[in-house]
């Protein structure tokens, strides 16, 4: 995080779940040390005040150990790795393969396992405490972001993706966060299958009989 003037911070989330993934990574355990100024603690003091988040802006820290990124995607993310590793080796076969098998009930069975989590997560009961250690990315943290931009980075890389705008038509240029990068065909449904086992797999609890529906590519294709 750029903040002009003062130390670049080393920022350590509090949570697992609260940690943004960019693949492939390393997760490490640390442990925040003391500034060694008194200048950087003041600065560490008031950089940290400026936030709410889960989160440390610390200037120094002691690795303690390197832990698996299964961890990342709750207590079923080794299997989200696995569906993770898939997609960051998607070639062209593979995505047709994967999207030959996609059911054409594997969009309901998908929104149920989502409204599934989202009344567990969003009852609108406030005397219903929200689990705080649940990320609210999704039911396996930030695991789908990472399928999907995996898949759209080799489909780019095979010549099947393209950027769209969405937004107002009028921006010259378009903002920033209104241009997409979006895949073609099979390379979308591919995605699609993906993001389905990483879900069945990774929230078991979650999926029940909707994961017979969106496991059929995964365990139909061996790419």
């Amino acid at each position: 995080m750029d903040n002009p003037g003062v130390p670049p911070w080393i920022v350590v989330n509090l949570e697992m779940n609260d940690c943004l993934v960019s693949w492939p990574g390393r997760l490490l355990e640390v442990e925040a040390l003391a500034p060694e100024t008194e200048q950087e603690a003041e600065l560490e003091a008031a950089a940290n005040a400026e936030h709410h988040g889960r989160y440390d802006r610390v200037t120094r820290v002691r690795i303690l150990r390197e832990v698996g990124t299964g961890g990342l995607f709750g207590p079923s993310g080794d299997a989200v790795v696995e569906v993770i590793n898939r997609a960051a080796g998607l070639t062209p076969e593979g995505a047709q393969a994967l999207a030959n098998h996609l059911s054409p009930d594997a969009d309901a069975a998908y929104s149920r396992v989502w409204r599934r989590w989202d009344e567990e997560t969003a009852s609108g009961d406030p005397n219903v405490p929200v689990d705080t250690n649940r990320s609210a990315g999704s039911p396996i943290n930030w695991g789908l972001s990472v399928i999907s931009d995996l898949v759209t980075r080799a489909a780019a890389s095979n010549g099947a993706a393209r950027y769209i705008t969405e937004g107002d038509p009028d921006d010259d240029p378009p903002h920033e966060d209104d241009v997409w990068l979006v895949c073609d065909a099979p390379w979308d449904k591919a995605c699609d299958a993906l993001l389905g086992a990483a879900l069945a797999l990774g929230a078991p609890e979650l999926s029940g009989s909707d994961a017979d529906v969106l496991l059929v590519p995964w365990r139909s294709t061996g790419f």
